[in-house]
């Protein structure tokens, strides 16, 4: 088993991310793969990318934490790999999410 620590899985998170490969329940549904497209999360909306990570009701206090304008962050990529002040938001939407749908 590979030693991992949280920056390489936020790393590898973000590169899932921003290519668009993360296998939400709407993807893995539509092959058969999964009983259900509903977020494992709130059981209440299609999971999809942006839900898992920007609109579901689970997810909103993480990202309440930051206490920035989206017209402060110049690009989606400034985002992820640049701007400082998100790395502990990161981990704590990385630690939220793997507890259901990064285990490996």
């Amino acid at each position: 088993m590979p030693y991992r620590t949280i920056e390489s899985t936020l790393r590898n998170v973000q590169y899932k991310y921003i290519h668009r490969i993360i296998a939400t329940n709407k993807y893995l549904f539509k092959c058969k793969l999964s009983n259900s497209n509903l977020c494992d999360f709130c059981s209440e909306n299609i999971e999809t990318i942006e839900h898992l990570f920007w609109e579901c009701k689970h997810i909103q206090p993480i990202w309440n934490q930051l206490d920035f304008c989206s017209e402060n962050v110049e690009t989606i990529e400034h985002l992820f790999w640049e701007c400082k002040h998100i790395q502990p938001i990161w981990n704590q939407l990385i630690y939220f999410l793997e507890q259901c749908k990064f285990r490996n």
